[in-house]
This record gives C-alpha cells, structure tokens and sequence, in this order.
C-alpha cells in the first residue's frame, strides 16, 4: 500500500462475526481520515462489517472511475 494512504488512516477491526449474524454498520472511528488518491478525495461516512460471501466479480480496464478501482465485488449475506 502506498505510504500516503497509511497517514491517518484508522481501521479498527471489528468484532468476529458467525455466519447468520445481520450485517453491522457503525459509526466512522474518530481517528479515520477521508482517503486522498490523486483524482479523488474520499471521505468515509460508516464502518460496516458482515460475514459474507464473494458471488461475483467485474473487471474493468477502461472505465471513468478505473483511478479509484477496477473491481466490483457482488456479495450476499444471510446464507447458511
């Protein structure tokens, strides 16, 4: 990871969660900072945390927003 993004950036780890459990969101810790990328200024507006699994995954090379990612992750929750 770049050394600029690891300036102020806070990311507590939250409790394990057991499959079945709801997805969790909380509020933004005090410490975390908006992320700073060469294009974009990112500011984070809530934790969130479930277990969850990868359905599927897109790729992309060409698009407008490929300076931010060039994935997507679809996920789904509550299974099992």
């Amino acid at each position: 990871m770049p050394s600029y993004l690891n300036d102020g950036v806070d990311c507590s780890q939250f409790r394990p969660m057991a499959t079945g459990d709801e997805p969790l969101q909380t509020e933004v810790p005090t410490g975390m900072q908006p992320f700073v990328l060469p294009k974009v200024k990112m500011t984070p507006l809530a934790g969130f945390s479930m277990p969850a699994r990868v359905l599927h995954r897109a790729f992309y090379l060409y698009d407008e927003h490929t300076s931010i990612s060039t994935t997507d992750w679809f996920v789904g929750w509550g299974y099992g």
